[in-house]
Formats: C-alpha cells, structure tokens, sequence
C-alpha cells in the first residue's frame, strides 16, 4: 500500500512536471513569434529609412551642383550669368 502511494505520487508528480514542460515551451515559442515579427518590423524600417538616406544624398548631390546654385542666384540674388540678355519693365 505505501509503495503504491507513492508511485502514485511520484506519476502525480512527473505528469505535472511534464504539464509544467509543455506550458513553458508554448510561452517560448510565442516569444519566439513575437520576436521575430519584431525583428521582421525593424528590417523593414531599416530598409525604409536606408532608401531615405539614399534619397537625400542624391538631393544633397544635386544642392552641390553649379546648375543649382545658379538656379539659386537666379531666383533668389536677382543675379544672371554672362551672356545673359535681360529684359527690365519701363516704368
């Protein structure tokens, strides 16, 4: 009788060992899901964010340029280039 109480006890005691097991492997898992669906966001937004710096170097390529800077004495300083003809309102 005392053996098979125990024996008893002890399967009572493995099957919950075992329930323990299982729970604490689906949390691992469901952790895993979430990591990597966040590391999947994180790629995305790194790409997204390499193809703005891919943008604004090309924009900051151009602002180098003499046909901007031209552009800007043109429209901004009222200045032109040699050669220019310049047409003034009478007044």
């Amino acid at each position: 009788m005392k053996n098979t109480k125990l024996q008893r006890n002890l399967v009572v005691l493995a099957v919950a060992l075992a329930f323990i097991l299982v729970i604490t492997m689906c949390i691992q898992f469901i952790m895993i899901g979430v990591e990597s669906s966040k590391t999947n966001q994180l790629e995305d937004e790194l790409a997204n964010l390499n193809t703005n710096v891919e943008t604004i170097g090309d924009e900051v390529d151009y602002y180098k340029t003499m046909m901007y800077i031209e552009k800007c004495a043109r429209e901004n300083l009222n200045m032109y280039g040699e050669g220019d003809i310049i047409f003034k309102p009478k007044s």
